[in-house]
Formats: C-alpha cells, sequence, structure tokens
C-alpha cells in the first residue's frame, strides 16, 4: 500500500515524541535554558549532563539550517522528510538523531528494564500531498478521520489517537483554532495554517495529514502483577514470558503501515481504476481540478 502511495508521490512520515517521561523537544528545551533533566532516575540525569549543547547546535545547524532556539519553535513546521530521515537513523526513531541523546534514551531504557518495568509513549505521523476532497462527511462511516482512527486503534496497545491540535484544540477560542482558507490563481486553495491536521469534517483539505498515537506500556512484566487463577479462582502472579521494555519505535512503523492501507483504500474509491496507469492519469487530473476549484466549472 505505501509503494501504491508513492506512484502518486504522497509519502508518510512517522517520528517518536515522548517515551515514558523522556520528551524530546522537553529535553531539547531544558538544553537551551540551561536547565536539568526532569527525571526520577539519577543515571539518566547524569548523562543528561554529559550531553554537550555545542555539538548539538552544531548538528541541528548542518542538518536543519535551524539554531537550536528556532528548531524546537518551529517544529512542527519542519519538514516532515527531514524529520523522518532522522528517525530512520536513530534507534528510538527521534527526529533527531545524536550519539548523546541516544545514549540517554538507552539508559532510560536499561534502568527500566532492570527495575523489572516497560514503557509506552507517543509519537506523530505526518502524510504528505494528500488531495483536496479524500474522504466524506455525508455518512458517520464514510468519514476519512473515523477510518483512520479504527485503522490505528485496532493496533495492539493502542491507547490514544488525535489528529492536528488534538486534546489542544479544548484550551483555544475559535478564532485561534481554525485554518482560514485562501487561494492563489497558480496554486489553487490553501491554508497558511494546519490546526486540523489536514481534515475536516472527515474529508482531506490538502495540506499535511498529521496524527499523534498513544501506546500503553506492555503489561507482561518482570516483576508480575496480581491475578486470579481462572480455573481456581485464586490469588497468583500473573505468569511471564518475555516482553520488551519499549515497543513505541516498532509501533510507529506498524502505524505508517496501517495508515497507508487506509488510504490506499480511500483513494481507490477517489478514483475507481484496476489500471495503475490508469488511476495515475485519472488521480493527477481530479487533483489538479479539486487544487483549482473547477469543480464549480
Amino acid at each position: 500500500c505505501k509503494l501504491f502511495l508513492k506512484e502518486v508521490d504522497i509519502n508518510i512520515y512517522s517520528y517518536v515524541l515522548q517515551i515514558g517521561e523522556l520528551n524530546i523537544l522537553k529535553i531539547l528545551k531544558a538544553l537551551l535554558n540551561s536547565k536539568d533533566i526532569n527525571s526520577k532516575y539519577e543515571n539518566v540525569k547524569k548523562l543528561f549532563k554529559k550531553i554537550d549543547r555545542k555539538t548539538l547546535e552544531k548538528y541541528i545547524q548542518n542538518t536543519f539550517n535551524l539554531s537550536l532556539e528556532e528548531f524546537i519553535e518551529k517544529f512542527e513546521k519542519i519538514p516532515p522528510e527531514k524529520k523522518h530521515l532522522e528517525a530512520e537513523k536513530s534507534e528510538f526513531r527521534l527526529p533527531i538523531f545524536l550519539k548523546d541523546i541516544e545514549n540517554l534514551y538507552k539508559a532510560y531504557i536499561d534502568t527500566l528494564k532492570e527495575n523489572g518495568e516497560t514503557i509506552g509513549g507517543y509519537f506523530e505521523v505526518v502524510i504528505s500531498n494528500l488531495p483536496i476532497g479524500l474522504g466524506s462527511h455525508i455518512q458517520w462511516k464514510e468519514r476519512l478521520n473515523a477510518k483512520l482512527a479504527y485503522h490505528i486503534m485496532s493496533i495492539q496497545a493502542f491507547k490514544g489517537f488525535e489528529i492536528g491540535l488534538g486534546k489542544d484544540f479544548a484550551f483555544l477560542p475559535g478564532s485561534q483554532a481554525m485554518d482560514s482558507i485562501y487561494y492563489d490563481h497558480q496554486e489553487g486553495f490553501y491554508r497558511k495554517t494546519n490546526y486540523s491536521g489536514g481534515l475536516e469534517g472527515g474529508i482531506t483539505t490538502g495540506e499535511n495529514l498529521t496524527f499523534r498515537a498513544v501506546i500503553k506500556p506492555i503489561p507482561t512484566l518482570l516483576k508480575p502483577l496480581d491475578s486470579v487463577d481462572i480455573l481456581t479462582k485464586e490469588a497468583q502472579k500473573a505468569i511471564y514470558e518475555r516482553s520488551d521494555v519499549c515497543v513505541l519505535p516498532a509501533a510507529s512503523v506498524v502505524a505508517e503501515h496501517m495508515a497507508a492501507i487506509c488510504l490506499a483504500q480511500e483513494l481507490l474509491s477517489f478514483v475507481p481504476s484496476d489500471n495503475i496507469e490508469e488511476f495515475k492519469l485519472f488521480y493527477n487530473m481530479k487533483k489538479e481540478r479539486l487544487k483549482k476549484g473547477k469543480f464549480l466549472d
């Protein structure tokens, strides 16, 4: 499905934003402001202090052509493909790859393992170059946001899903939460903001489709929790087989492919065809007409 999407230049990117108490942007802000990291583990705090700020700033400048402060402030506007490339190099699929930061996360995971714990977190997925008009507002079951949530939340251990600003919509007045519509004779319809995450009324706006998903800690623990024998009804500890400490990085890749399945199905409803070349021809024609508003002609 991802290869099918690439045939029409639709790309899916993902990167991890938070694992347990470690949020990558909060880590960078702490470094920027010369503050200590908020962690209950002393070894994690010590490793944080060893991160060389100058090396970090140089890496961000060379990779993103931004200062550390600009990287934090403009994070959402940084091209997703750049953050995805960093994630591909990172063991934890972080949007910035630096050895000192990788070591910080490794120490955190190792400490959790020593304590018999597991951990969850959340990641972001960005889908670029979608057409205007994918999805539907007419029936509840045809809304693309509902279909996407269904696909992502069907993955084991997923417990949260939000599009665009997500939960932050709860704190904003309408004037600060809507994406105004503009028109350019060359570019067609566009938005200057993307608070909606590329979906309004169950339909794509043509902007990047952005969502975040939360995964819970794996329930199988090295220090088993209380449980009950279903036959004898007697109290006992849960059985331990094996478990990873954190599956979030792998889960973000699974989510990419589940989103691809959802979108591939939607595209074939958008332009029904059983021939890839025919599909590409009519898809590009329809995409351009919708972008320029020629559906009103």
